[in-house]
């Protein structure tokens, strides 16, 4: 996993802005339960459909401290 480290200002990896964009906690994920398990494969199927493309599964949020939203609606995460 290759992550920056957080910084306030950052680039928007999709769009480019220059910005100190919105924050929020990652959500929790536990593989045992089925309804996270679902909502993580909805999320990866929106991207194979071309639907959610900037958008983090829920279990890939856990591997970060914090994710970073864009105006864009890209959605990545930081250390």
């Amino acid at each position: 996993m290759t992550a920056e480290r957080f910084t306030a200002w950052c680039l928007c990896p999709s769009c480019g802005r220059l910005d100190c964009h919105g924050l929020r906690v990652p959500a929790p994920f536990d593989p045992t339960n089925p309804l996270h398990v679902a909502l993580d494969q909805i999320t990866m199927y929106g991207w194979v459909a071309g639907l959610g493309l900037n958008k983090l599964s829920p279990s890939q949020e856990a591997d970060y401290e914090v994710i970073r939203t864009c105006r864009c609606g890209h959605e990545w995460g930081q250390m």
